[in-house]
């Protein structure tokens, strides 16, 4: 929050004309260097947590042991970028416009829903390695709740697709309501997705099986949406983002359920 709201008087105040578009992203930067040294005096300064530098065997021991998890974050950031990068590259500025305010509409209805995911994590971690009941009924309850609330934030978002369009942008981004409710469908199985990964599959350490799906939808998202855009251009990347979240989703729960990882006993 303070890293958002350092950047923001910059924003507002020195940004006037196109050629001031690059301090929006280093005032943005220059917000999130002041908290982490902020961070970091009160880590070395209040906490009193000391420095130790690991040897390079170690170094490379962790890279080793956390290459699954790091391929997987960086194949989640490919996905979200893969539309906006292949409207880009079709030279049309104006669709490029279009989608990213639909999209910041969707985003920010996944920042809301995040939280709940993201603070829940590391107990569902500690739920897992000594009380896998105590794991699973913990499980459905958020699980359950997560959807409904999910649920209801995609159907504002397709109810009042118009309001919110006007709301961000202007009557030149009316094209854009279209959009906007077809990402609308897309926060229900985004956050079923993401329940799965952070609740289920890393507790349980199942990294490669994460890599390997998250790979298989940077693949498919590239697949479908490629032709999607050439052809319809805004609409079909939206579609395209849809279709390839349901798939994914779909394709996490499967393997959750055959693999038991849902189940009280340990998995084998």
């Amino acid at each position: 929050i303070g890293s958002k709201l350092a950047s923001l008087p910059f924003v507002f105040f020195l940004i006037d004309t196109p050629a001031d578009a690059w301090i929006y992203p280093a005032s943005l930067g220059g917000g999130m260097i002041v908290m982490g040294l902020v961070t970091l005096a009160i880590i070395f300064g209040q906490m009193h947590v000391q420095l130790a530098l690991p040897s390079w065997a170690r170094i490379m021991d962790q890279l080793r042991e956390n290459f699954a998890p790091f391929i997987s974050a960086i194949s989640a950031t490919l996905v979200t970028t893969a539309v906006p990068a292949l409207l880009g590259s079709t030279g049309s500025v104006t669709q490029l416009g279009l989608y990213n305010l639909s999209d910041r509409a969707r985003s920010a209805t996944m920042m809301v829903l995040a939280p709940i995911s993201h603070a829940l994590f590391p107990y569902m971690c500690k739920l897992f390695a000594h009380d896998r009941g105590r794991a699973q009924e913990t499980l459905w309850t958020f699980g359950v709740f997560s959807f409904l609330l999910a649920l209801v934030m995609s159907i504002l978002l397709y109810v009042y697709a118009v309001e919110i369009v006007n709301f961000l942008g202007s009557e030149e981004f009316q094209d854009s309501v279209a959009i906007l409710r077809i990402l609308a469908f897309s926060p229900v199985f985004c956050v079923m997705g993401s329940f799965a990964i952070h609740q289920v599959l890393i507790p349980n350490a199942q990294y490669k099986l994460h890599r390997n799906i998250t790979l298989a939808q940077l693949s498919l998202i590239v697949l479908i949406a490629w032709p999607a855009v050439i052809q319809y251009g805004t609409l079909g990347g939206a579609t395209a983002v849809v279709i390839v979240d349901i798939v994914i989703s779909g394709v996490f729960w499967f393997f959750i359920l055959s693999k038991g990882l849902m189940r009280t006993e340990r998995p084998i």
